[in-house]
């Protein structure tokens, strides 16, 4: 039975270009690459498939691969951190059989992350600000309960203070 969904575009041939640039995520799980210079002759910025984005956040400075896929357009594999700017996070609990990792706002990563509660006692559904620490997070703080949580998430998104 054919599907409606669009196919990803193939990625295997060999590499166009060896690239580096700042990544965007978007909630649907991709993202994109703008590429720094010198790679001008690149056309805007680069598609990164979902499975690329495992372990990475907005604005990471990243080096890739770029692709051309059998439809002509192009996209990154072997998306690699090179810097991480991003200092906190915000996120909410999820539990996946017994087992808690927190989904962090989907404007700034995709997927669940690993993260040390420190002192703070974190249950499914509990909201967190966190400190980011490699591919780990360390909560830095629990928000109560009737915390505005898009307040939090948006200062957390944008690096802002709360003062």
């Amino acid at each position: 039975m054919p599907s409606d969904r669009p196919r990803s575009p193939r990625t295997s041939g060999p590499p166009v270009q060896q690239i580096t640039g700042r990544l965007s995520v978007h909630p649907r799980g991709f993202g994109f690459v703008q590429p720094a210079p010198p790679h001008g002759t690149l056309p805007g910025s680069i598609f990164v498939p979902p499975p690329e984005m495992r372990g990475l956040m907005a604005d990471d400075l990243v080096s890739a691969e770029v692709v051309e896929g059998d439809d002509g357009r192009l996209s990154a594999r072997k998306v690699a951190l090179v810097e991480r700017r991003r200092v906190l996070v915000y996120g909410v609990a999820v539990d996946r059989r017994g087992r808690l990792s927190l989904q962090v706002d989907p404007e700034i990563a995709t997927g669940e992350w690993a993260f040390d509660a420190g002192t703070a006692r974190i249950a499914a559904g509990d909201a967190v600000i966190a400190r980011v620490d490699g591919e780990r997070l360390k909560v830095v703080r629990k928000l109560a309960a009737h915390a505005d949580r898009s307040w939090h998430r948006i200062l957390a998104r944008h690096e802002l203070n709360e003062s």
